[in-house]
C-alpha cells in the first residue's frame, strides 16, 4: 500500500515529504492510523544531528519540584548537564527518564478520560494545525517560538 510519509534522509536537511510502500502487517503486528502529530523538539534534535539516529527515519526543560530535579526532552548527545550541588540536598535526587517515565497503558487512559469530561484542556496548548507538507514550516514556527504546539494532520 502506498502512503504519504515524513522522511529524513540527511541530517541539517529538511524533512522530505514523499509516497512510500507501507508493508502489510507482519505477525504479532497492528496497522495503526494516524490521524494526528505534535511538533517536538526531540524530533528536531535528530533532524538537528545533535541526537544521533540511525536514518532514514524521526529540550531541555529543568524544574523544580520537593522529591526532586526533573530534566524533560532530549539533550544533544555528548551534551554536559551542570547541577547545583545544593539542589541534592534535603534528600532530593536526580534522576533520568524517558518520555516523563509515563506509564502508557494506565497514563493514555487515563489523558484521554481527563480529555472527555473536560478536565485535561490539551486543545487550548494547540496553537497551529498543519497539514504533513508543511511539517519543516511547523519546525520553523517552533524555533522562531511563534507557537505553544503545532500538530500536524493528516487527511
Amino acid at each position: 500500500m502506498r502512503v504519504t510519509a515524513a522522511v529524513l534522509y540527511d541530517t541539517k536537511k529538511p524533512v522530505v515529504v514523499e509516497d512510500v510502500e507501507l508493508l502489510e502487517p507482519g505477525p504479532h503486528e497492528v496497522q495503526v492510523r494516524w490521524t494526528a502529530n505534535g511538533v517536538c523538539h526531540s524530533d528536531l534534535h535528530v533532524i538537528t544531528g545533535d541526537s544521533p539516529h540511525p536514518l532514514p527515519v524521526q529540550a531541555l526543560l529543568s524544574t523544580h519540584r520537593g522529591g526532586t530535579c526533573v530534566v524533560v526532552g532530549v539533550s544533544p548527545a555528548g551534551t554536559r548537564v551542570s547541577v547545583d550541588p545544593s539542589l541534592l540536598l534535603q534528600q532530593r535526587v536526580l534522576t533520568g527518564s524517558s518520555f516523563g517515565a509515563g506509564h502508557q497503558r494506565t497514563d493514555v487512559p487515563m489523558l484521554i478520560d481527563l480529555y472527555m469530561t473536560g478536565k485535561y484542556r490539551l486543545d487550548e496548548l494547540i496553537s497551529r494545525r498543519l497539514p504533513l507538507g508543511d511539517l519543516n514550516h511547523a519546525f520553523d514556527l517552533m524555533l522562531q517560538g511563534e507557537v505553544k504546539r503545532s500538530v500536524i494532520v493528516y487527511p
